[in-house]
Formats: C-alpha cells, structure tokens, sequence
C-alpha cells in the first residue's frame, strides 16, 4: 500500500510550469494535451498545463511508472475528444471539449482485491517480503486484470480553462484533467483517501 500512496501524493501535487506552448489559440494547446496523453508523453504534458494554488493534476512523471503503465495504454487507446466551443476574454479562455477516456475504477479493484490477498498471505509467511516485491505483485495483478477487464468509458462535456501566461496558452490544471490523464484513477485514489481519513470531496 506504500506505493500507492506514494502515488497518490503525487497526483494531488501542483506543478508548476514554464516552459512554452505552442499556438497561437487556445485550441492548440487543448489538442497537444490530448497527443501527449495519447501518447504518454510526461514532457509534452507538462508543457501544456500550468497549476493555479489549490489546482491538482497528475504528476509530470506519472507514464514512467510501470506500475500502472498498462492502464495508461488502454486508456490512450480509448481517448477521444472534439473541441465544441471555444469562449476568449482576453487572456482567458473556456472549451468546451466532448471527451471519452478509460475508466479503470473496476479493473483497479480487481487488482487490488487479490493483491490484498496475495499481500497479506506473505505478511504471514516465514519468508519476509520486500517492498520491491510486494510492488512486482501489484503490478502483475493489475496487468492479469487488465487483460481480463476491458476499461469502461466515460464520455462528458468538461470545461477546460486557458490562461495566457507570457504570451502562451496554457491549461489550469483540474480533477478532470486529471481523471483523463489516469483513467479516472484521480477519483479512486481520491475515494480511498477519503475512506481512510473519514473526510468527503
């Protein structure tokens, strides 16, 4: 469970962001977001999105983890979106963007599930179990339920923000963007914290 929460904090950190954006409008930077999650690609997502106090979005580094890296390439498969409306007040802006992304809440449950299982019966055992593998478990039971378990879908109209920021375009970071990037993992890893603390979103 360490890792987990490891990972956790890092999806709830703000980052923030100076290098450049390309494009002259809004749209632009909308459309390299989705390539870079398309394409789990860190560097080209952190150059698309800046993070405001209080804003949370995935860790920059999030597709180098292997850990969950399988649900990142489903998810990259099902990920679509097309920009409806495009609103600019000045250095603002707000999309409007029908998406589709990867729902991976019941895949991660079954993995976790029998991780859990798995976890506990070596906590038992004669033969103490490192965190290295503890973590290998958690990795192949995610990978064993993804092949068993399709990702769901969740397709939505969201609202993405754009500010301009030295005369570049760039997405405030936000809980959907973060949901799309994980494959709704943001909203499970946020449940489970809320569940062990006793406090609501």
């Amino acid at each position: 469970m360490k890792k987990i929460t490891i990972f956790l904090v890092a999806v709830c950190l703000c980052f923030s962001v100076s290098g450049c954006s390309t494009g002259a409008k809004p749209q632009s930077v909308v459309d390299k977001f989705f390539k870079a999650v398309k394409d789990c690609n860190s560097e080209e997502l952190k150059s698309t999105v800046h993070s405001a106090e209080g804003d949370k979005v995935a860790d920059g580094d999030v597709f180098a983890d292997d850990t969950y890296k399988e649900i990142f390439k489903e998810n990259a498969k099902i990920i679509k979106y097309k920009i409806n409306n495009t609103t600019i007040n000045g250095d603002s802006a707000v999309l409007k963007v029908d998406c589709t992304y990867g729902d991976a809440s019941e895949v991660f449950g079954i993995a976790l599930k029998s991780y859990m299982q798995k976890a506990l019966s070596a906590a038992f055992s004669a033969n103490k179990t490192s965190e290295d593998e503890t973590q290998k478990i958690l990795s192949e039971e995610i990978q064993a339920a993804v092949k068993s378990t399709p990702l769901k879908t969740i397709t939505k109209e969201i609202d993405i923000t754009c500010n301009k920021i030295d005369g570049k375009w760039l997405i405030a970071s936000d809980d959907n963007l973060a949901n799309i990037i994980l494959a709704n993992m943001y909203t499970v890893f946020s449940d489970m914290a809320n569940s062990f603390t006793g406090t609501s979103k």
